[in-house]
């Protein structure tokens, strides 16, 4: 527009000037034709009339001339501020008349282009700028097919209304608009929309981050070994695994259904869970939503109704949701309950062994390892009254006999010097104790006194007065019997498998560093089987425990037969899984001891229909032998039990050595 308005100002000027030139000349013919003298013709007689009509025009001429230019003023104005405002727009903008030439472009348009010179100033054709565009390699789709791109964007000029969008050599996008205007011409619009093509790729990559982020929480969940469940703020079930549903079988049908807890626990309750509430399933009920109100963690183990225990435990999540995960603690479980009885039983033992202590006709001392007094019984007490304070104060056995001179108990210790003697003696009788000693205890008074060194390294005391014992020597007899026996049931407690007989871990363990010690200090050969039963806790799921325990005491029968020499031991470990250490022998007889015990255990022929290996109870053997002086019980048992791991991933019912490096 301000170009058409610079065009109209020399046609402005020229106008002007003729009418002054019109003017003037018909003031100079009118002077002229009146100069004295002059003989230029009166070609009109009416001069000052026509004169006047001049002027009048001129006049006319000059006040529409001054019009005109204020019009004209405005109107470049108004240009010049259109210019302004498109030059301020973050677009390029370049207007094309009706033969696709430029007529207009803004300056962030030339910004935009500034590589491409002239190619981009009015004037120039769609068709010229498409080619420096092209020659200039701002267009990289374009390279390789330059008059096909050409082709194609001419036949599409003016009809992109929805937009193109561009990546440009320098990396930059930018997204071009063309309209189509009512007079033919095509108004284009180009904007850089990099960052908005960043931001939407950014936007692109955390969505799929977010979505791998998504798969692998699903698939961590389903990994769990355990149930998974999430509450909305609702209390409704939106996320869970399949090992809800496996483990809660019946209420799987209704897990996709976005069921609330609590008809989740009435569910639970109506398939058979937690059967000690079977006739107070609303009491159950009423308890398990007032914790889960509290934010209370499950004090009561969960039973699924189908004989497995689960640990539950809930968190509250900010946004009001729950996470709930359940454990299956079956085994612990099982294992807690066989503890706890264990643990009652050997109360009861100990119980009945303190008795039987209190009712010794004799004094009974207990000294630990550091040689401090433990335990008295009653009669010991009655023996020794002055020292009745002592038992609390956990005195040394020095600290006893000192105590006891000082209150009279030693009247035939006269000096310092004979005590010192007395209780240097002592000590060393306590240090090898002897099967009988008798002391004297005061004038007419005589003790015999039986010491014996307890496994820990304690010593065990029995006193009796020995002065009526000629009289009672019988008695005494009987006594030693029993002590005899009583000690010999504390050793086979604490050796031996309840269940089956066989030596138990604690024997093994002890017996296993003594021969590793030997096998060391001789240059002996020494071979260890690590032998565990093929799937037996599908054995116990199906047939029962009792049947297990039968089960394992057969096995542990037919392993002591394997193992017949009187130096072999056998063991069991704990569960399934037994021992047998076998000293002064190498890798190759322990294979054949091995391979004797897993025809022997196939020979039992134990019904075992839930075994993948066999129709009947199998087992697998892990060899080690131990190979250098210096290898310790430990490493050695850690080679047999990964010969064992090697068996079990090769198919189970077989021997494997450990290999020696």
């Amino acid at each position: 527009m301000q170009a058409r308005v610079e065009a109209l100002r020399p046609l402005l000027r020229g106008t002007v000037l003729a009418a002054i030139v019109v003017a003037g000349a018909d003031l100079l013919l009118l002077v002229l034709r009146h100069w004295p003298g002059s003989s230029l013709p009166k070609l009109f007689d009416d001069g000052y009339f026509s004169v006047a009509i001049s002027v009048v025009l001129l006049a006319i001429v000059l006040l529409l001339a001054h019009r005109l230019a204020r019009t004209l003023h405005r109107a470049e104005s108004a240009a010049r501020l259109q210019q302004q405002v498109l030059d301020a727009v973050e677009a390029g903008l370049v207007l094309f008349d009706a033969d696709g030439r430029i007529v207009f472009c803004n300056r962030h348009f030339l910004r935009l282009y500034a590589s491409l010179g002239v190619a981009a100033r009015p004037g120039t054709t769609y068709e010229q700028l498409l080619r420096a565009v092209v020659a200039n390699g701002i267009v990289p789709e374009a390279a390789g097919q330059e008059e096909a791109w050409i082709a194609r964007r001419l036949a599409d000029f003016g009809r992109t209304g929805t937009g193109l969008m561009r990546r440009m050599s320098d990396g930059s996008w930018r997204r071009i608009v063309e309209l189509r205007l009512p007079d033919g011409g095509v108004l284009a619009h180009i904007v850089d929309v990099s960052e908005m093509v960043a931001k939407e790729e950014a936007v692109e990559v955390a969505r799929r981050d977010a979505e791998q982020a998504r798969e692998r929480l699903a698939g961590a969940i389903e990994a769990l070994p355990a149930t998974f469940e999430l509450y909305d703020s609702d209390d409704r079930l939106v996320l869970w695994n399949h090992a809800l549903a496996e483990t809660y079988p019946h209420i799987a049908p209704h897990l996709d259904k976005g069921v609330t807890f609590e008809q989740l626990t009435r569910l639970t309750l109506e398939g058979g869970g937690q059967p000690e509430y079977a006739d107070r399933a609303q009491e159950w009920l009423a308890l398990r939503l007032a914790q889960r109100r509290r934010g209370v963690q499950p004090s009561k183990l969960m039973n699924n109704g189908r004989g497995r225990w689960l640990r539950m435990a809930e968190t509250r999540l900010r946004d009001g949701s729950t996470v709930a995960i359940r454990v299956d603690v079956t085994d612990f479980e099982e294992q807690r309950r066989a503890l706890e009885q264990a643990q009652q039983e050997l109360a009861r033992s100990r119980q009945r062994l303190e008795d039987a202590i209190e009712a010794l006709p004799a004094g009974f001392e207990l000294y630990g390892a550091d040689d401090r007094l433990m335990m008295v019984n009653r009669m010991n007490l009655q023996m020794y009254p002055q020292l009745a304070d002592l038992p609390e104060q956990r005195p040394t056995f020095e600290q006893v006999v000192r105590t006891n001179a000082a209150r009279g108990g030693l009247p035939f210790l006269k000096t310092p010097e004979e005590l010192n003697a007395w209780i240097e003696r002592r000590l060393g009788e306590r240090r090898n104790p002897s099967e009988a000693a008798v002391h004297q205890t005061a004038e007419d008074r005589w003790t015999r006194l039986y010491e014996r060194r307890t496994r820990d390294g304690g010593i065990v005391a029995i006193r009796l007065d020995v002065s009526e014992l000629m009289q009672r020597e019988q008695e005494l007899n009987v006594l030693n019997a029993r002590l005899a026996r009583l000690n010999e049931e504390l050793s086979v407690l604490s050796q031996t498998d309840p269940l089956t007989g066989l030596a138990n871990r604690r024997a093994f363990d002890q017996r296993l560093a003594e021969e590793v010690s030997r096998a060391a200090r001789h240059h002996m050969p020494l071979a260890l089987l690590v032998i565990d039963i093929d799937h037996f806790k599908p054995f116990n799921d199906r047939y029962g425990h009792p049947a297990g325990d039968a089960c394992l005491r057969r096995v542990a029968a037919a392993l002591r037969e394997c193992a017949g020499r009187p130096i072999d031991l056998v063991a069991r470990l704990g569960g399934e899984e037994f021992a047998v250490l076998l000293p002064h022998q190498g890798g190759a007889d322990a294979l054949q001891v091995a391979e004797r015990c897993l025809r022997a255990v196939d020979a039992l022929a134990i019904a075992h229909m839930g075994s993948p290996v066999a129709p009947h109870v199998t087992v697998s053997v892990g060899v080690a032998q131990s190979i250098t002086p210096a290898q310790d019980g430990a490493a050695l048992l850690a080679a047999a039990d990964a010969a064992l791991y090697l068996a079990k991933r090769q198919g189970r019912r077989r021997v494997v050595l450990a290999a020696t490096d």
